[in-house]
């Protein structure tokens, strides 16, 4: 297995192992207005809530920074 497939591999176990933790990574990448209170709220299974209490400028993240 070559380093990228394997770099790959370990990126996607940690998503599979950790999902929470994981978005929370990921979501460093956006300006919030507003930080979650929770990365999952599974309060209302099956309806599942990501970054609940969150706010962020959509237009701003995509096109303004």
């Amino acid at each position: 297995m070559d380093h990228q497939s394997n770099a790959y591999r370990q990126v996607w176990q940690r998503s599979i192992d950790d999902p929470e933790g994981f978005w929370a990574d990921a979501a460093e990448a956006i300006s919030w207005d507003r930080r979650w209170d929770r990365v999952l709220d599974d309060s209302d299974a099956p309806s599942y809530r990501w970054f609940s209490g969150a706010r962020l400028n959509t237009c701003y993240n995509a096109l303004d920074r």
